[in-house]
């Protein structure tokens, strides 16, 4: 069956969040390097309409859709901005922020990040299973992910070359999703 699991976390974490479709499979959740941080962020799963989101991040004052409207919380924000501009609509949001969003009435996961690359995604692939995270590490703990080196990388760090190539981490079976891309 479809696996999926995107879970927001720092290196270490002490308390997590999270949403699960049984349906699907999918699951969404965010962790927390500490319990504290909770008090000071929105809630780590947001539901607006059909959509389910997850955000590591904060959105600038300037990120709105083309209606112009305030909104009151940053996953808000993303959902509004996915039901008006689809898949690209991470290019339409400004801010530091990795997002997940899962529309259940498509049935289609989003991934998206900034365009300065102040927040990422690692992820993983393996058949219809997909993992994400904000950092590469916690990926590692998953039974179906390696914790080979990937030999590309080495050489990019060995030879000090300036241009890396796209998506690289250090490890083979993980990848990390280019600033302002999405999936």
């Amino acid at each position: 069956s479809d696996q999926v699991l995107l879970t927001f976390a720092q290196a270490v974490s002490e308390g997590t969040d999270t949403w699960h479709d049984a349906e699907t499979g999918i699951t969404l959740g965010r962790a927390y390097r500490h319990e504290a941080a909770r008090a000071f962020r929105e809630p780590a799963i947001v539901h607006y309409g059909d959509c389910v989101v997850v955000l590591d991040g904060r959105l600038s004052a300037t990120s709105t859709t083309s209606g112009g409207e305030a909104h009151t919380g940053d996953s808000e924000r993303i959902a509004r901005a996915y039901l008006e501009w689809g898949d690209d609509c991470a290019r339409h949001l400004s801010g530091e922020f990795a997002f997940g969003l899962w529309d259940r009435r498509r049935k289609r996961l989003v991934c998206g990040c900034d365009v300065m690359g102040h927040r990422t995604l690692a992820f993983h692939t393996k058949g219809s299973a997909f993992l994400a995270c904000t950092r590469a590490v916690p990926l590692l703990g998953h039974p179906d992910v390696s914790k080979s080196i990937d030999p590309a990388y080495t050489a990019q760090l060995l030879c000090d070359l300036w241009a890396w190539a796209p998506g690289l981490t250090p490890f083979r079976d993980v990848r990390r999703l280019r600033p302002g891309f999405g999936l």
